[in-house]
C-alpha cells in the first residue's frame, strides 16, 4: 500500500481523456454502453451527453441526449454509460465534470451510431430434396424473430410477380390446415404451456393429434424459424421463382430469396440424353431407339399406360457418364427397377438419383463408376436392392445400408458395421398335430397294430387312445406347421442382406 507524505497534495480531479466501445458497433435503438477512461475522481453525479452539434452542454439545443446516472469504477478513473442510442448519425460525446472546482462540460469524443439494419428473410431447402418440378420438398424460413405458425405466410410466384397480390394468385400459398401449413422445427416449443392433445368428437382416441389451433393466443411464443413441406410447381424447362413471406405480426409481405425449380423432362427425352451419353450408336443393342415410342426400345419395359417402369441393358456396351437430366424426368415416378451392369459407365452417381421415388431395384455393377455413395440413393423409400460391386467407389458406407440389400465388394469403401444379415424366411417345421390321423394334411404310417417305439422311429407320431380318441389309426404323420403360423414369405424378402468385404 502507499501512503501519501503528510506535505504530498491530493490529486486533482480531471476529465477522461478515452472514449471505448466494447461492442465495436452501435446501432439505433439499441441499449448499448461505452466506456469512459482515464480520469480522476469519475462520479455518479457526473453527466455525459450525445450531440450532433459542437457546443458541449448548450441547453438551447435539441439534438441531444443526456445519459441517466452513471456506474464509475471503484478508483474512479473510468466510468460506464447505458442508455437507447437515439437515430443513425455522428454525435459528440461531452462530459460533465461535477467535482471540480469550477464544473463545466468537456468534448472527449465522437461515436458514430448505425442505422437499424433492415430485418432480411432467408430460406434453406432440405439437403437430402431434389428440387425437380412436383416434388414435395422442405424449406426452412429463418432472419427474423416473430414468426409464428399461428398466422404467417409463404407463398412462391414467378420473378416479376408482387408478393402478397390477390391477382394473379400464387402458384403456391400455405394453408391454416393440413399439410401445407407453416410449421415448427422439432423441438421447438411454440406454446407454453404446452398443449395436451384432448379426445374430442373430431379427434377420435386412435388419431389424436395435437394441433396448433389448441394454443390460446396468450399462450403463442414467436419463432426465429419455421419449416414449410411444399409441392413444387410442376415445369418443363429449370425455372427461377421467388419465395415470399408474410409476418401476421407486421402484415407485410418479403422475398425470402428465388429458388430454382427443375424442370422435368419426358421419359422419352430422359432416355435419348441417356442414349446420347453414354455412345448409343456403338451399343450391341439399340433396337428402335431412334422412335418416338420408349415402349419399344430395347430393353425398355412398359405397363399398361405406356409407362416406363423397367430397363435392362447390362452387357451392352455403354460407354460414358450417367446424365442428371436421366434422373430428373418423369422416370421419377414410375421406374422401378434399373440394370445397366457390365458397361463402361463412368463418372459418379449424381444425387439427382434421389428423385426416383418409386424404384426398388438398381444394378450398377461391373462399370468404371468413381466418388461416393450419395445419401439420396439410400435414402429412397422402396429401394430393397442396390447391386455397386467392381466399381471405384470410395468413402464411408452410409447407415442407410440397414434397410436394403447392398453389394459392394471390390471398391474402396469403408464400413461402419462389419457383417449385416436381415431376417430370412422362418424355416419350415414339422410336428405332430393334436386332432390324431383324422387332421388336414396327415396321413396313416406304419401298419395295423405298429407300436409306439416302431412308430416313432419312423419319424411318426403315435396315439395310443385312437380310434377311441380322435377317431383314425394309431400311428400317423407329422405335418407341416410353419405356414400356419407365419404369413406367406415372399421370395425377394429370403434374400435380403449386406455384404462386406472384411479383407
Amino acid at each position: 500500500t502507499l501512503f501519501r507524505s503528510c506535505s504530498e497534495a491530493a490529486p486533482l480531479a480531471t476529465r477522461p481523456k478515452t472514449l471505448l466501445l466494447p461492442g465495436g458497433q452501435v446501432i439505433a435503438g439499441v441499449v448499448g454502453t461505452f466506456t469512459l477512461a482515464d480520469g480522476v475522481e469519475l462520479s455518479a453525479t457526473d453527466l455525459v451527453q450525445l450531440r450532433r452539434d459542437i457546443f458541449c452542454g448548450y441547453n438551447g439545443s435539441s439534438m441531444s441526449i443526456t445519459s441517466p446516472q452513471l456506474v464509475p469504477s471503484t478508483d474512479q478513473t473510468e466510468v460506464d454509460v447505458t442508455i437507447t442510442m437515439p437515430a443513425a448519425a455522428c454525435y459528440s460525446v461531452c462530459y460533465y465534470h461535477s467535482t471540480l472546482t469550477t464544473p463545466t462540460w468537456y468534448l472527449i469524443g465522437s461515436i458514430v451510431v448505425n442505422p437499424t439494419p433492415t430485418p432480411s428473410m432467408a430460406y434453406t431447402a432440405d439437403a437430402g430434396d431434389i428440387l425437380l418440378g412436383g416434388n414435395t420438398v422442405s424449406v426452412t424460413f429463418s432472419g427474423q424473430t416473430l414468426l409464428s405458425p399461428f398466422g404467417d405466410l409463404a407463398e412462391i410466384r414467378p420473378t416479376a410477380e408482387t408478393c402478397g397480390a390477390n391477382a394473379p394468385v400464387p402458384l403456391v400459398r400455405s394453408g391454416s390446415s393440413g399439410a401445407n401449413i407453416l410449421e415448427a422445427l422439432d423441438g421447438a416449443v411454440w406454446c407454453s404451456p404446452a398443449v395436451e392433445a384432448k379426445i374430442t368428437t373430431n379427434r377420435p382416441l386412435r388419431r389424436i393429434a395435437i394441433k396448433y389451433t389448441d394454443c390460446a393466443t396468450a399462450n403463442r411464443i414467436y419463432l426465429s424459424k419455421l419449416k414449410w413441406s411444399l409441392k413444387l410447381p410442376t415445369a418443363t424447362a429449370d425455372t427461377t421463382y421467388k419465395l415470399c413471406y408474410r409476418q401476421a405480426a407486421t402484415s407485410t409481405w418479403v422475398t425470402a430469396g428465388t429458388i430454382i425449380v427443375l424442370g422435368r423432362r419426358t421419359q422419352l427425352t430422359a432416355l435419348q440424353d441417356l442414349y446420347s451419353a453414354t455412345n448409343g450408336p456403338s451399343w450391341y443393342k439399340s433396337f428402335n431407339w431412334g422412335g418416338s415410342n420408349p415402349c419399344v426400345f430395347h430393353g425398355v419395359r412398359c405397363n399398361a399406360n405406356n409407362a416406363v417402369t423397367s430397363i435392362h441393358l447390362g452387357r451392352n456396351k455403354l460407354a460414358g457418364s450417367i446424365p442428371v437430366t436421366f434422373f430428373l424426368s418423369d422416370l421419377a415416378g414410375t421406374l422401378t427397377y434399373l440394370a445397366l451392369d457390365m458397361n463402361n459407365i463412368t463418372g459418379s452417381i449424381p444425387s439427382a438419383m434421389g428423385a426416383m421415388k418409386v424404384l426398388e431395384f438398381v444394378d450398377l455393377g461391373f462399370n468404371q463408376m468413381i466418388g461416393t455413395l450419395p445419401p439420396q440413393l439410400l435414402g429412397l423409400a422402396k429401394i430393397d436392392v442396390v447391386y455397386i460391386s467392381n466399381n471405384n467407389f470410395q468413402g464411408e458406407v452410409p447407415e442407410a445400408i440397414d434397410s436394403l440389400s447392398l453389394q459392394w465388394l471390390r471398391n474402396n469403401l469403408t464400413a461402419f458395421v462389419e457383417v449385416v444379415v436381415a431376417p430370412e424366411c422362418p424355416v419350415d417345421t414339422v410336428e405332430c398335430v393334436d386332432e390324431g390321423s383324422t387332421a388336414s394334411g396327415v396321413s396313416e404310417c406304419g401298419y395295423d397294430g405298429i407300436t409306439e417305439t416302431e412308430c416313432v422311429v419312423m419319424g411318426c407320431c403315435f396315439n395310443a387312445q385312437a380310434p377311441l380318441v380322435f377317431g383314425g389309426t394309431t400311428c400317423f404323420t407329422k405335418r407341416s406347421v410353419t405356414f400356419l403360423t407365419y404369413p406367406q414369405c415372399e421370395a425377394y424378402n429370403c434374400t435380403t442382406q449386406v455384404v462386406v468385404d472384411t479383407n
